[in-house]
């Protein structure tokens, strides 16, 4: 009789908002996570690692809970015992004002395993994110981590060293009393402070002060919030760079299929911008028999979705292509062909399929036999080009693009730019919008997609003049009005 399966839970640090701050133990232990529980301040985006765990929100603010601590410590050794691998997925560190210790001692009661992974605390992702060096050798050789959040709900200064460094975790609501409170013990009103909100995220906000005026300067500030007190926050003019990305305080709403959206949603959010991916469209795989390319001269790629769809259902391996010519469109299509060892034989200039046309009849395609692989709706002016030329163009279907309903439409509402791949999804945005306002700037990848949002009444601020994504990119960096380098209250 097999062995029934052990459970483990592991606690895990998310750290404090940034998707790439998590560490690559816990980016390994979602991935084999059967239970993800997860608080609040997670960055949901970090569930996408765990495409086969079951989702549980745990998540408790200081207004409400979702599930007390009890509750929580029952679930973990509840899945545990049901002989699952269990990842509870903690904002910051598992250790630090997170509770961990108790969800710890409590799997030790019910004689369940666990590990705890550490993560990035808030305090230190903060004061990094906004220019904030906790020590310095001229300013601070100490630092002192606080809660304003007690369990008696009173601050008390009385074991706090006066000097070096002080963060203060979970303070908003109490900020003003706790700066009287430590004045009264001796800290000076002239002490520099900041305080950061959502820090490491795109919505991080920070505004610098003094001891005794934090409180009034951050009134408008709500949890997630620490607030750092000490001569090192001087040196944040000079130190700040997450708040002085080109596209930081930006919202991008991404209309691409989801599974195409996540290498663009990343560049945009190396640039600073919040991204919004607001999924219209899906891509779904065709079943086709094998493709066999003996007989025809060229194949057409207009797409990397083709190339990506294309190779898997390829008869035999790359050498069957050996004595035909391979044509694409854009940079993204010739670097998805580059990367499975095929350099293409011509690459048109412009992103769109009519223009790869017109590039082949200029060469002189008078019996040629065009193979071209692509989505259920191509543009027919492909073939029409082509058959006007004389050559032969055998289209296949290797996939299909679906209109899905997105479940976020109100991440249009406040966002700054709208950006466009095709005219599809313009038509599939407008639909799912219905009578909603676009307030926001539109950016097309090109001017097919552009007259389609014309078409549709949107006013489309930018076009790139190469019809690239990392074009559009630069295109949307360079129109976006300058944004101050911190953001100030």
């Amino acid at each position: 009789m097999p062995t029934a399966k052990k459970g483990v839970v592991y606690l895990v640090g998310a750290g404090p908002g940034d998707l790439d701050l998590i560490t690559h133990r816990g980016f390994l232990l979602l991935g084999r996570a059967d239970v993800v529980i997860y608080d609040h301040l997670v960055n949901p985006k970090l569930l996408d690692f765990a495409p086969t765990a079951r989702a549980i929100f745990a998540g408790k603010r200081s207004d409400s809970h979702t599930l007390e601590q009890p509750e929580i410590n029952r679930l973990l050794v509840r899945e545990a015992k049901a002989g699952r691998t269990v990842v509870r997925l903690k904002g910051g560190d598992p250790y630090i004002f997170g509770r961990g210790a108790e969800e710890a001692e409590a799997l030790r009661r019910a004689r369940i395993d666990f590990e705890v992974v550490p993560g990035v605390t808030a305090a230190i992702g903060a004061s990094t994110y906004a220019g904030i060096p906790l020590t310095h050798r001229d300013k601070a050789s100490q630092v002192t981590f606080v809660t304003g959040h007690t369990q008696d709900g009173d601050f008390d200064p009385a074991e706090l060293p006066r000097g070096g460094t002080l963060v203060i975790y979970m303070g908003q609501k109490a900020l003003g009393n706790i700066a009287k409170k430590l004045i009264r013990k001796g800290w000076k009103p002239t002490t520099p402070a900041a305080t950061i909100q959502w820090a490491t995220t795109p919505k991080q906000r920070s505004v610098r002060a003094t001891l005794s005026t934090i409180a009034a300067a951050a009134s408008k500030m709500t949890a997630p919030a620490v607030t750092i007190i000490g001569d090192v926050v001087d040196l944040e003019r000079r130190l700040r760079w997450f708040e002085k990305k080109p596209l930081f305080g930006q919202k991008v709403v991404v209309t691409r299929a989801r599974e195409q959206s996540s290498e663009l949603a990343r560049k945009f959010e190396a640039l600073g911008a919040e991204v919004a991916v607001f999924s219209t469209i899906r891509i779904q795989p065709v079943r086709v028999k094998p493709i066999r390319i003996r007989g025809y001269t060229h194949v057409a790629f207009t797409s990397r979705t083709a190339v990506e769809y294309f190779f898997p259902n390829l008869a035999g391996d790359h050498r069957a292509l050996a004595g035909t010519k391979v044509c694409a469109v854009g940079d993204q299509t010739a670097r998805a062909l580059i990367d499975r060892g095929i350099k293409p034989d011509l690459v048109a200039a412009e992103f769109t399929s009519r223009s790869l046309a017109r590039e082949l009849a200029k060469q002189g395609v008078k019996g040629a036999h065009v193979f071209h692989p692509g989505a259920d709706k191509m543009n027919p002016d492909f073939e029409k080009v082509l058959s006007n030329v004389g050559a032969r163009v055998t289209n296949l279907i290797l996939y299909r693009i679906d209109k899905v309903a997105p479940e976020n439409v109100e991440a249009v509402d406040d966002a700054d730019w709208v950006t466009f791949a095709s005219a599809q999804t313009v038509r599939n945005f407008m639909e799912a919008i219905g009578d909603r306002p676009v307030k926001a700037k539109v950016a097309c990848i090109g001017p097919i997609t552009a007259a389609a949002a014309r078409k549709a009444g949107l006013k489309v601020a930018v076009i790139p003049r190469k019809y690239t994504f990392d074009a559009l990119i630069q295109a949307i960096v360079k129109a976006s009005a300058t944004k101050s380098a911190s953001q100030k209250w």
